[in-house]
């Protein structure tokens, strides 16, 4: 098959649609497809993956008329995706989208949608002036668009997909994967010490993009948090963003600075030290998260989890066998998982142990890979 993937953000940006769309095409390329990904030229782009010769897949890197956000137009991007049999969109890509759908309107090419978040969290009185307004209208008038011109929908779950409120004739449901021979157990001691971190102390982890983007990961609650569990508890946040600053001034601002490490962007081959040297990861996402990709990697590594019960993220997460769910902006639900797992350290470790059996076992990049593929040969791509 000819596919071409679109996707608005792609490694060395970090962040998880990009990381998906990565994984994706590896496995199809590996597989012995012809694969092209459509992105957009971000600072940066030499020094991550995505960006290296050696991939068995293209990277076409288009510089952008204009850009607000990762919303960014590519010029004649819908001509340059007509020659594929396939067109896979990592949505949300605003315009990536619709010349996805422009390309695929005439002709013999197939559209296919990966749903990874919605734009708005589904109420109309949530929008408001400004950006979430121009995202409501978006998802009111151009999404159901989307969704008649696609060939088919890949969605992390049924639970996420639920919230869309729009049916379609062929919904597939393949959950994201994860790398259980990079992301593994090692020894705590051994890994804090190389890391710089107290041998002794609890320590819960944070990974995510520190940037407006994802504002929505709720960091802030986080913060909120620390004071009320312990204050021998030292929270490591792994990565960076334009709201870095502002967050260690909300930290200080606490009186937590001391227990906070800000420790900046780490390469992906750095992050599972960062999981095995931590106690529990916490992700207190509100609104648009709907998988949680630094759920698998955490428990992969038998690190429990504290996640917020959001449609899509409570498929991940089994309540009291390998995590905790707390209601989302809930700061005394948050406090108490977090209370939980500090003064019960042999149950935590039980629950990281149970996580990884069963991250193991049932996700996998090459699963989800051939999960895709088998969608796209249902469409009669690659039959003719």
């Amino acid at each position: 098959m000819n596919i071409g993937v679109v996707t608005a953000t792609f490694p060395p940006y970090r962040g998880g649609t990009g990381h998906v769309a990565f994984h994706n095409a590896r496995v199809l390329a590996e597989r012995g497809h012809q694969v092209t990904v459509w992105t957009r030229a971000m600072a940066g782009e030499a020094d991550g993956p995505g960006a290296r010769e050696e991939l068995p897949f293209r990277v076409q890197r288009l510089p952008p008329i204009a850009a607000v956000g990762n919303a960014a137009w590519l010029p004649r991007l819908a001509a340059r995706l007509a020659g594929h049999e396939v067109v896979h969109v990592h949505y949300p890509d605003l315009v990536g989208a619709v010349a996805a759908g422009r390309a695929t309107a005439h002709g013999r090419s197939r559209l296919v949608l990966t749903l990874h978040n919605r734009l708005v969290d589904g109420s109309p009185t949530a929008a408001a002036w400004g950006k979430a307004g121009v995202f409501w209208g978006y998802e009111a008038c151009v999404t159901p668009w989307l969704f008649r011109r696609a060939d088919a929908l890949v969605v992390m779950s049924a639970d996420h997909f639920r919230t869309w409120g729009r049916p379609h004739p062929s919904v597939h449901v393949i959950p994201h994967g994860v790398d259980a021979a990079l992301f593994r157990p090692q020894p705590q001691r051994q890994v804090r010490q190389r890391l710089g971190l107290p041998a002794h102390a609890v320590v819960l982890l944070f990974v995510g993009a520190l940037d407006a983007a994802h504002r929505f990961k709720n960091v802030p609650l986080l913060l909120a948090a620390l004071p009320h569990v312990d204050p021998t508890v030292r929270l490591v946040v792994a990565g960076d963003g334009n709201r870095r600053a502002a967050l260690e001034g909300e930290a200080a601002r606490l009186g937590v600075r001391r227990q906070v490490w800000f420790v900046g962007e780490v390469a992906p081959s750095g992050l599972p030290a960062w999981y095995a040297a931590a106690d529990a990861t916490v992700l207190p996402s509100v609104s648009t998260e709907s998988f949680g990709l630094v759920l698998l990697e955490s428990l992969a590594t038998e690190t429990p989890v504290v996640a917020t019960a959001l449609p899509g993220v409570r498929t991940v997460v089994r309540m009291g066998q390998d995590g905790l769910l707390v209601e989302p902006g809930r700061l005394d639900a948050l406090v108490r998982a977090l209370r939980m797992l500090v003064r019960r350290p042999a149950w935590r470790r039980a629950l990281g142990r149970q996580g990884r059996r069963r991250v193991a076992a049932q996700y996998s990049w090459d699963r989800a890979g051939g999960q895709l593929e088998d969608v796209f040969s249902q469409l009669g791509v690659g039959h003719e």
